[in-house]
């Protein structure tokens, strides 16, 4: 079973309304349903349930496509072709002064 303990006990909403929130969790087929037709209402109404009910259970920090992404900050080649693609518009200056910011704060986090 997921973790949980993070949300409200039980689901606010639909099928399970007043049930657990392992019940919806543990329901593949509704839970798909949901993230393909219910994501903008439960992240406007229900913000606490999002990031469960889109990670299938889990929180974001626990998704393996979440932490290849966020290693990839982590670099610097990366973040500076990232802030290139991002934001073109910003002049040299701009993005290097951004760049080192990023860099500081991500060294400051991870060491």
């Amino acid at each position: 079973m997921a973790d949980v303990s993070f949300v409200q006990d039980v689901v606010p909403f639909g099928k399970y309304r007043g049930k657990p929130i392992d019940y919806l969790i543990n329901d593949a087929d509704y839970l798909h349903w949901i993230q393909d037709n219910l994501a903008d209402f439960i992240q406007q109404r229900h913000p606490e349930l999002y990031h469960v009910v889109m990670n299938n259970g889990r929180r974001a920090s626990e998704t393996p496509r979440h932490n290849r992404l966020q290693s990839l900050f982590l670099e610097d080649l990366y973040r500076r072709a990232f802030c290139r693609v991002a934001r073109p518009e910003w002049e040299e200056g701009v993005w290097r002064t951004f760049l080192a910011e990023v860099s500081h704060h991500a060294q400051t986090r991870h060491s």
